[in-house]
């Protein structure tokens, strides 16, 4: 990734340089935090500590052609889009929207008919192929089978399938994720993986509810040996997208390498490849500006949160000092940079 400099008051810092910012993997930026990212955008730059090294790094907007937001609840952001509009940097939206009202596995986003009304709002103020359907992570539990499952998917497909072409899913992954493992134990509700046949009995039933619905079908990180006709590996930050949507914007097109390509879906992208996902996520190399332990939605089956209380409390923490340049909450984080 590109390197730059910036310069914060009298010093220059050292700075990443993403073209791809992801808004993010680690909480709903739309949801709690669009009034810091605006000012971020504003700024021309943004901080972040790494999780890893705990020290703080800078990333530079210099270069970037595309935000990916990733929400639940982009509500409270629809207000700040006419002045990302104007930046002219590119942006699609990743809206998860699942329906585990029954269970509450969600308690701290908005009813499903109130999140279904800002889908189609935010897809009427954009593009419905800039807002792509999430139902993630498809997760069974006491009560809930898989064909109760995929006719509350089907029940969604029918209201929003006008207003977007992509469903993005994937299955819960408790084993492989402590914190998951640890919020659902806590939980208590039963949540559980679904088993190889059922993953199976699930994909047949989404390819017919894609097939109805004209949507395309994209799973994230499900493992390649149970694909079946009708769906094949996707990704979420999605070059084929990117060439599809933004095929003006000739900075984006030379990145991605798609520049004058007649029919940019036919390409191979694996050189985008983002190396610090999964093996099967072929997800395009980005810069994720979010941080763990800030949401507050208090998704049961969260691999982003230790504590549920402690991460909405962060989460007011830094809405409540919203001129800080990074989302970071700790102020017994080492804040040394490396300045050039």
């Amino acid at each position: 990734m590109e390197k730059t400099k910036i310069k914060i008051k009298r010093t220059y810092y050292e700075a990443s340089a993403p073209v791809i910012v992801s808004a993010g993997r680690a909480a709903d930026l739309p949801a709690f935090f669009g009034e810091w990212f605006i000012k971020r955008v504003r700024a021309g730059y943004c901080g972040k500590i790494n999780t890893y090294s705990g020290k703080k790094e800078y990333i530079s907007f210099v270069n970037t052609r595309l935000f990916v937001f990733w929400t639940k609840n982009p509500e409270p952001f629809i207000s700040h889009l006419e002045e990302l509009d104007k930046t002219g940097i590119n942006y699609y939206f990743l809206y998860t929207l699942n329906d585990y009202e029954k269970e509450g596995f969600e308690p701290g986003i908005p009813a499903l008919e109130k999140r279904i009304k800002t889908f189609i709002k935010l897809s009427k103020m954009t593009d419905k192929k800039r807002v792509c359907w999430r139902f993630d992570p498809i997760l069974l539990a006491p009560g809930l089978t898989v064909e109760k499952l995929a006719g509350r998917i089907e029940t969604i497909a029918k209201q929003i399938s006008p207003y977007t072409e992509k469903l993005i899913f994937s299955f819960v992954d408790i084993e492989k994720y402590s914190k998951v493992k640890n919020n659902t134990e806590i939980d208590k509700s039963g949540i559980r993986e679904l088993t190889a046949k059922e993953k199976s009995q699930m994909l047949k039933l989404l390819v017919k509810i894609g097939d109805k619905y004209n949507l395309m079908l994209s799973p994230c990180a499900v493992e390649s040996e149970l694909l079946i006709p009708g769906i094949k590996q996707g990704a979420c930050i999605d070059p084929v997208l990117m060439a599809d949507v933004f095929y003006e914007d000739s900075d984006l097109m030379a990145y991605i390498g798609a520049s004058g390509v007649l029919f940019p879906a036919e390409l191979n992208y694996s050189h985008l490849k983002d190396k610090n996902q999964r093996k099967e996520c072929l997800c395009a190399q980005s810069k994720d500006i979010t941080a763990y332990e800030t949401c507050g939605h208090g998704c049961v089956y969260c691999y982003a949160v230790k504590s549920h209380k402690q991460s909405a409390e962060n989460m007011l923490v830094i809405r409540n000092r919203a001129e800080d340049d990074t989302l970071d909450y700790s102020t017994a984080v080492s804040k040394k940079v490396s300045k050039t």
